[in-house]
């Protein structure tokens, strides 16, 4: 984040030393894969979500849908998309349900700790 001179801030990606990109001007899988990240990081404990009065806190959940998780990233990008996403799943308190296209699903299958359920013919 900067703040700027009439005080509001501006998001930005740190690279090493290269210098800072603000946010609007990544491109979409860039945007995607940040926003991914973010949401399996920032988990169920800081988002706003409907609470299920019957389920004790303890057990409350997030699900995260996303279609075409592997849209606009490269392989890398998925395949430590996928490592994070099962890193933050094992507590059990997110889940992650996500469709990939043909050329994703190898990488899928080869991450461990993920299900791949084929609904081609």
């Amino acid at each position: 984040m900067r703040e700027l001179p009439e005080g509001t801030v501006r998001a930005v990606l740190e690279r090493g030393r290269r210098t800072a990109t603000p946010l609007g001007r990544l491109g979409d899988g860039e945007l995607r894969y940040l926003a991914l990240a973010l949401t399996l990081l920032t988990g169920p404990g800081v988002l706003e979500m409907d609470r299920i009065a019957e389920v004790p806190d303890a057990m409350q959940g997030l699900t995260l849908l996303a279609d075409g998780l592997d849209r606009g990233l490269d392989g890398r990008q998925l395949g430590e998309l996928l490592r994070l996403a099962t890193d933050i799943a094992a507590d059990g308190h997110i889940r992650v349900v996500g469709a990939v296209g043909e050329r994703s699903a190898g990488e899928a299958r080869r991450t461990s700790g993920v299900t791949v359920v084929d609904l081609g013919g």
